[in-house]
């Protein structure tokens, strides 16, 4: 998900300003409640979390969508065997490894 890569590069970048300038991280850094729209997020705790906003701590919400996002689509791998089997062709003429794949 774009959003947990968005907000790793801004928390680390974040860590980084407050070593230089001293700051205190805890008291510069946004919320994840403040980075959503609050109806969408008001939907997303009534979906899956089931208690009210107000009442859910930032890391379990941050908990619930790394399990999201870590989770597989509709809870199937696919054959990566077969896959790769049927579509993965090599051109073992080539000497470049990697532009075997390529070709």
């Amino acid at each position: 998900m774009k959003w947990m890569r968005d907000r790793r590069e801004y928390e680390a970048k974040l860590r980084a300003r407050c070593r230089v300038s001293g700051e205190d991280y805890d008291a510069v850094v946004d919320s994840v409640v403040d980075a959503f729209e609050s109806d969408l997020l008001d939907v997303f705790c009534d979906l899956k979390l089931h208690p009210p906003l107000k009442d859910i701590a930032e890391g379990v919400l941050l908990a619930k969508m790394k399990s999201i996002v870590d989770s597989v689509k509709n809870s199937t791998l696919p054959d990566i065997k077969a896959l790769f089997k049927k579509e993965l062709k090599m051109n073992m003429g080539e000497s470049d490894v990697a532009a075997r794949l390529l070709d």
